[in-house]
C-alpha cells in the first residue's frame, strides 16, 4: 500500500508540473535516442566490415611485391610450395595486373584493370563464370589470347554479356578473344570502382604479350585452415628472406598480407570511434540528469511546508527519500523508454536512406544497448535524485511549516 501510494504521489506531482517535467524528461530522451543511434551505426559499421573482409577471404594469404630489383617470379612460388611439408596451402594463384584501353570497334573502355593469374585463380578468389568457359591447361601453357571479362565491360562494349562471347578485345592494341564473362557482383562498401569492371587473362599471355616481363605483381594462397594463417606466414615469410638473402625482416622487399589482419585493426578502429561516438552522446544524459537534480530540487523547495507536515505527522524520512527517488526514476525511466523509441526510429530511417543510396550500411540494434539504455536512465534517476531527496527528508519539521 506504502508503495502504491509514493507511486500515485509521484504521478500527481510530475501531473501537477508538467512543463517542467517535460523539459527534464527531453533532456533524458535526446541523450538516450543518440546512444541507441550512435551505438547502432557503429555496430553496423563493425558488422558491414566484418562482412566485406570476409569477402577479401578470411582463409587467403597474399605475398605482395614491393621491389623493382628482386621482384616475385614463379621460382618464388615453386620454392613456397616446395617448404609446405603441413598442406597448410590448399590452392594458389600468381597475378600480375595492369591497367588498360578495352575497345572493340568504336566501343570502348578506359583504364579496366586486367590481371595476368594462373591456374587457381577461380577458387583462391571466389569468382564464378556466367557465360562461356574458363581458360584450360593450354591456355595457361601458351599463353593463348583469350580473355574472360566482368558483365559491366560486355554490356559497355557489346550490349549484352551475351554478345560478347566468342568477340574480339583489344587490351591496349593487342587483339583478345573473349571466351567468358564472369557472374555479377555486388557493389562492396570498402570500394568506390565498379565490382564488375575488371577482365582476366592467362599469365602466360600477360607476360608474353603485354608486359614482357616474367615479374609478379603478387601471389595469393587458400589456406586449408584459416586457423594456420600464423603457419602460413612463417612459410612463405621464411622461403622469401632465405630466397632474397636477407636475415632481418626489417629488409624485407615483400609484405605479407592476411584479410585477418584488416579485420583486427578495422574493428578495434570502429570500436573506438563507436565508443567516443557514444561518449559523446552520453554528456547529454549527464546534462539532462542535471536538470533532473535542478526540478527535483525547485520540487522540494515548493513543497517545504508539505514535507514539515508530513514529518509533523509521524513521516519516516525513508519514505520521503522513497517518494522525491521515485518521481526522479519516474522521469528517467519515462524519458529512457520514449528516447528507445525515438533511439530505434532514428536507426530504422538510416537504413533505409543507407539502402536508397544503394549503400551496405545499416544501424544494428542489439540488445545490449537496448538493455544498457535503460539501466542508463534508472541509475541517472537514482544518482540524481538522491540528493534532493535526502535534502527533503533532512528537512526540519518546524522550520519547514515556518517557510512561506
Amino acid at each position: 500500500m506504502i508503495a502504491l501510494e509514493i507511486f500515485r504521489e509521484a504521478l500527481s506531482s510530475l501531473w501537477q508540473n508538467k512543463g517542467r517535467t517535460f523539459l527534464s524528461v527531453l533532456g533524458i530522451v535526446i541523450g538516450i535516442a543518440s546512444v541507441i543511434v550512435m551505438m547502432g551505426i557503429g555496430q553496423g559499421a563493425q558488422d558491414s566490415i566484418t562482412s566485406e573482409v570476409g569477402g577479401l577471404g578470411t582463409s587467403t594469404i597474399n605475398l605482395i611485391n614491393m621491389s623493382r630489383e628482386k621482384p616475385l617470379t614463379l621460382k618464388d612460388l615453386d620454392a613456397i610450395l616446395a617448404n609446405d611439408y603441413a598442406g597448410v596451402f590448399s590452392a594458389y594463384c600468381a597475378q600480375t595486373q595492369g591497367s588498360y584501353t578495352l575497345a572493340a570497334g568504336s566501343e570502348s573502355v578506359e583504364s579496366v584493370s586486367v590481371t595476368g593469374v594462373t591456374a587457381g585463380y577461380l577458387t583462391v578468389e571466389g569468382k564464378t563464370v556466367e557465360l562461356g568457359n574458363f581458360f584450360d591447361d593450354d591456355d595457361f601453357a601458351t599463353g593463348n589470347r583469350v580473355i574472360a571479362v566482368g558483365q559491366a565491360v560486355a554490356k559497355d562494349i557489346y550490349g549484352s554479356a551475351s554478345a560478347a562471347i566468342g568477340q574480339r578485345l583489344n587490351v591496349g592494341t593487342i587483339p583478345f578473344t573473349i571466351v567468358a564473362v564472369f557472374a555479377s557482383e555486388s557493389s562492396s562498401g570498402m570500394s568506390f570502382s565498379d565490382p564488375d569492371s575488371f577482365a582476366v587473362v592467362p599469365l602466360s599471355a600477360m607476360q608474353n604479350s603485354l608486359t614482357g616481363s616474367s615479374s609478379l605483381g603478387s601471389i595469393s594462397f587458400l589456406l586449408t585452415d584459416a586457423a594456420q594463417a600464423t603457419t602460413a606466414k612463417s612459410i612463405i615469410g621464411y622461403t622469401m628472406l632465405a630466397r632474397h638473402n636477407l636475415t632481418d625482416v626489417a629488409d624485407a622487399d615483400f609484405t605479407i598480407f592476411a584479410a585477418t589482419d584488416l579485420l583486427e585493426v578495422l574493428t578495434a578502429v570502429t570500436g573506438t570511434m563507436t565508443m567516443l561516438l557514444s561518449g559523446i552522446a552520453g554528456i547529454s544524459l549527464v546534462v539532462g540528469g542535471i536538470g533532473i537534480m535542478n526540478v527535483m530540487l525547485m520540487s522540494v523547495m515548493e513543497r517545504t511546508r508539505e514535507i514539515g507536515l508530513r514529518k509533523a505527522l509521524g513521516a519516516r524520512q525513508i519514505t520521503l527519500i522513497a517518494q522525491f527517488l521515485f518521481e526522479a526514476v519516474l522521469i528517467t525511466c519515462l524519458g529512457g523508454i520514449i528516447g528507445l523509441l525515438i533511439g530505434l526510429g532514428g536507426c530504422t530511417a538510416y537504413s533505409f536512406i543507407m539502402t536508397q543510396m544503394s549503400n551496405d550500411a545499416r544501424a544494428v540494434v542489439s540488445w545490449s544497448s537496448v538493455i544498457l539504455s535503460i539501466g542508463i536512465s534508472t541509475a541517472i534517476g537514482l544518482i540524481f535524485g538522491i540528493y534532493p531527496a535526502r535534502k527533503a527528508a533532512k528537512l526540519p519539521p518546524i522550520e519547514a511549516l515556518r517557510t512561506e
